[in-house]
């Protein structure tokens, strides 16, 4: 899902959860295995992800 350049903004919560905010007002949520994971994943994925907002507990 990060990849597809539909996600607006990412929030990460000290208890791993994941909130992916979708551009077109949608959420899906997960639970990272490593804290951080998802904006490793971020970084990695380029142009698609470059205007995703980053927001931490």
């Amino acid at each position: 899902m990060i990849q597809s350049g539909g996600v607006g903004s990412v929030v990460q919560y000290h208890s791993r959860e994941v909130a992916l905010i979708m551009k077109d007002g949608g959420e899906i949520w997960t639970r990272e295995p490593i804290i951080d994971l998802v904006f490793d994943i971020i970084e990695e994925c380029g142009a698609p992800c470059a205007e995703i907002s980053l927001i931490t507990e």
